[in-house]
């Protein structure tokens, strides 16, 4: 995903959170977590104009926002982060 995130929107920067990369432009960030059971996650969130409008759809359906559950993946609240090695 990474190869195809530079293929496509250019070199990625440091993102907003540990073992994190992102696109700023493009508004696209890529992390790795590990996950409760041991298991290596991949998490990728992208964001733009139209999020605002998802999130609420999500609220009406599960009773939380789609924020929550980026919050939880990359902010304090998320799995502790995994060893993040480049390719």
């Amino acid at each position: 995903m990474r190869r195809e995130g530079v293929q496509r929107h250019g070199k990625a920067r440091i993102g907003p959170a540990a073992n994190a990369l992102e696109w700023p432009e493009a508004r696209i960030t890529l992390a790795t977590r590990m996950g409760y059971d041991g298991t290596c996650m991949l998490v990728m969130t992208v964001s733009g104009p139209r999020f605002a409008a998802c999130s609420a759809v999500h609220r009406g359906a599960t009773g939380h926002p789609a924020e929550d559950h980026v919050t939880d993946l990359l902010g304090e609240k998320g799995p502790p982060a995994g060893h993040y090695t480049p390719p």
